[in-house]
C-alpha cells in the first residue's frame, strides 16, 4: 500500500505500520523518509485494527498516527 508523508524527515525517520494502541517503539513494516513520498510499505496479513505511524528516528517517538483497517 502506499503511504504519502509530509514532515521534518529527518535522518532516520521513517513510516510504520503497527497494531493500533500498541507501545510506542513496536513496527512491523516500514520505509525511511528519505525514500520519495509516498513509499510503499506492505499491508499486515492478520485482518484488524492498524496504525500508520511516522516515528523519528532520533527519538524513536510517534509524531503522527493514522488509524488502518486491514480486511
Amino acid at each position: 500500500m502506499p503511504a504519502a508523508w509530509t514532515g521534518p524527515s529527518a535522518p532516520g525517520d521513517y513510516i510504520t505500520i503497527a497494531a493500533a494502541g500498541s507501545a510506542e517503539g513496536t513496527y512491523l513494516n516500514y520505509c525511511y523518509t528519505t525514500a520519495p513520498s509516498p513509499c510503499i510499505i506492505n499491508a499486515p496479513d492478520t485482518a484488524g485494527p492498524y496504525e500508520i505511524r511516522y516515528v523519528t528516528g532520533a527519538q524513536g517517538k510517534t509524531l503522527a498516527t493514522e488509524p488502518l483497517l486491514v480486511k
